[in-house]
């Protein structure tokens, strides 16, 4: 006799789900969790990627098993695993797993991933219930969500190699330190400007080497400040270039953080002579960030803090069904679309982020769609701009659609 999955087995389940942003990683533990506490044998996510207006590919994104194959025990599987389906040969299988009706055997349990693909999971000693097929469906809504927010993060994760790529074509230097002030990287630009080839920097090259001898002890207080604090004014210093040469250096930093642990300081050291030529740059560097982010598909914001008033991209109008002209350009209008259960939480980790207590602002929030339903969206920001007291005055983010 088969025993129906417990509530706090479901809970545990649950909370397995979405507990990293490697999808494989992610998916591995999921299934593990499933075969635990659902005394599976198997499992496998199947990906359905639509290849054309009219086929579909069924591709194998996980397997998880022990000790036998699911596509030699279940011929179901060996006859659409990679095959080119049409539409509507795509549909019948769809329909098939929707009415519970894809296989005989009673051992095996298949389920949509909706807008993903399905989960097909294996029991070898005794059925699937009812129950235990209907939990394995509201446990599908958050592994859905969760693959979602793992592709999402691999595409960021390629803009950023992307972003960083663009750094190559800044005239002015950005660099990143570690700890101790040991240079890790350079931009192509900034080692010219500097007069540095790569292998100093692989040697080993401190940061204060970049200032005169009688300027070190105030970088230095400088460094361990920005270590310690966020919203750090820029900083005035004579450079001075390998060969002795000097020039006038504004240098802005803020501290890098490798998850929630501080790894280093990253800064962009502008000469101060041509500032008005690096103003133009920098704003075309901001244009081709923001090109990229709207590239994958995320909507991009732009905050003036003391204002209120908010620069919305395109993309977020198209995710809610809106004309540009329904939401007003302020800060505002976010908290009036957000859902009434998710706005404490939203606000409460802005006003962490903006008081220097978080370094980056996150959350996943619900906005109401011009058709009056709510859309799942995942908001990210960042300050990049504060005033001479150190508040902020410009804060930039995206949103990005985990609404599956």
């Amino acid at each position: 006799m088969s025993t129906s999955l417990k509530e706090k087995d479901l809970y545990s389940i649950a909370m397995s789900i979405g507990n990293s942003l490697d999808k494989q990683e992610m998916l591995k533990e999921s299934l593990e969790s499933y075969s635990q506490y659902l005394g599976c044998s198997g499992g496998m996510v199947i990906k359905a990627s639509r290849t054309s207006s009219d086929h579909y590919t069924l591709l194998n994104d996980f397997t998880y098993t022990k000790d036998f194959s699911i596509r030699t025990e279940f011929s179901e599987f060996s006859k659409i695993i990679a095959t080119d389906l049409s539409v509507d040969e795509y549909n019948q299988i769809t329909k098939k797993i929707l009415s519970k009706s894809f296989s005989d055997n009673k051992n095996l349990c298949v389920t949509q991933l909706p807008g993903y693909g399905f989960l097909v999971l294996i029991k070898e000693d005794q059925p699937f219930t009812s129950e235990d097929i209907s939990s394995i469906e509201q446990l599908n809504i958050k592994l859905v969500k969760s693959i979602a927010i793992c592709d999402q993060y691999q595409e960021l994760e390629l803009i950023e190699e992307h972003c960083w790529s663009l750094l190559d074509f800044i005239s002015e230097v950005v660099y990143e330190v570690d700890l101790q002030g040991n240079v890790k990287y350079v931009n192509r630009a900034g080692l010219e400007k500097l007069g540095l080839k790569q292998e100093d920097i692989q040697k080993g090259f401190s940061v204060f080497q970049l200032f005169r001898s009688e300027d070190i002890p105030v970088a230095k207080q400088n460094f361990r400040i920005t270590l310690s604090e966020s919203n750090i004014p820029p900083r005035n210093y004579t450079v001075v270039k390998k060969d002795g040469t000097t020039f006038p250096g504004i240098v802005y930093t803020d501290r890098v953080f490798n998850g929630d642990q501080l790894s280093g300081v990253c800064g962009i050291l502008i000469d101060d002579t041509e500032r008005t030529e690096t103003e133009k740059k920098i704003k075309k560097y901001t244009e081709q960030l923001e090109l990229a982010i709207v590239s994958s598909g995320s909507g991009f914001w732009d905050w003036n803090v003391k204002t209120s008033d908010v620069v919305f991209n395109n993309q977020l109008f198209l995710m809610l069904g809106y004309e540009k002209g329904d939401i007003e350009p302020t800060i505002f209008a976010w908290e009036r679309l957000i859902h009434p259960d998710d706005k404490e939480g939203a606000m409460e980790s802005l006003r962490k982020h903006i008081k220097g207590k978080m370094p980056f602002f996150k959350s996943e929030q619900r906005l109401k769609t011009k058709d009056g339903s709510w859309k799942w969206i995942l908001n990210t920001g960042k300050a990049i701009e504060w005033n001479a007291q150190g508040q902020v005055k410009r804060v930039v983010g995206t949103y990005i659609d985990i609404n599956h």
